[in-house]
């Protein structure tokens, strides 16, 4: 039986074909490398299979961006969704304190759903996937999942703390509120 691949939802995301010194950050990639892939948003078919976790009337998927910042151009995790009556997704990121979106030229992740998991955060887990680096320090960053005005969200963890910033409202918002991160299963 052929493989199927999905697009998880609100999964944290790893990085093919970047330059991520995981080894000397204290954060281990772990996964296996056809476990978890980034596809660019207009590669998504119908035969592509979305799986989203409902939060209020918005579904939202895992993605990833590129901001430009002190230190040039990165790719920043984030969430992506439809809005309003457009058929398309739009990627939500957060920035510099503001939340910024993209109609395209974004990527959203494909996995098999038993290759990754949420892991509450205590210290930054063994395994944690890699989602970008932040675009002024090039810290690298996690995507993670967190609590805000009671809404399950994804948003982006800097690899130095333990709070999930979130895009919401054209504003960045960092949230301490049952925060997570994706980890991948190294089984």
């Amino acid at each position: 039986m052929a493989k199927l691949i999905i697009i998880l939802a609100l999964l944290c995301v790893t990085t093919f074909g970047e330059d991520f010194d995981t080894q000397n950050s204290g954060i281990h990639s772990g996964f296996q490398p056809d476990a978890l892939e980034w596809i660019d948003i207009d590669r998504i078919t119908q035969l592509t299979t979305l799986i989203s976790v409902q939060s209020g009337s918005i579904k939202s998927y895992v993605a990833r961006g590129r901001l430009l910042g002190t230190k040039g151009t990165q790719w920043v995790p984030g969430r992506a969704f439809k809005t309003g009556s457009k058929s398309a997704f739009v990627a939500h990121l957060s920035f510099r304190y503001l939340e910024h979106q993209q109609e395209s030229d974004f990527q959203v992740l494909v996995t098999k759903p038993e290759a990754t998991r949420w892991i509450e955060v205590y210290a930054i887990p063994e395994h944690a996937v890699v989602g970008g680096r932040d675009p002024d320090t090039l810290e690298l960053t996690l995507v993670c999942q967190a609590i805000h005005n009671g809404t399950l969200v994804i948003g982006k963890m800097l690899s130095n703390y333990r709070n999930c910033h979130v895009a919401s409202n054209g504003t960045e918002y960092v949230s301490s509120s049952s925060v997570k991160v994706l980890v991948a299963n190294n089984d």
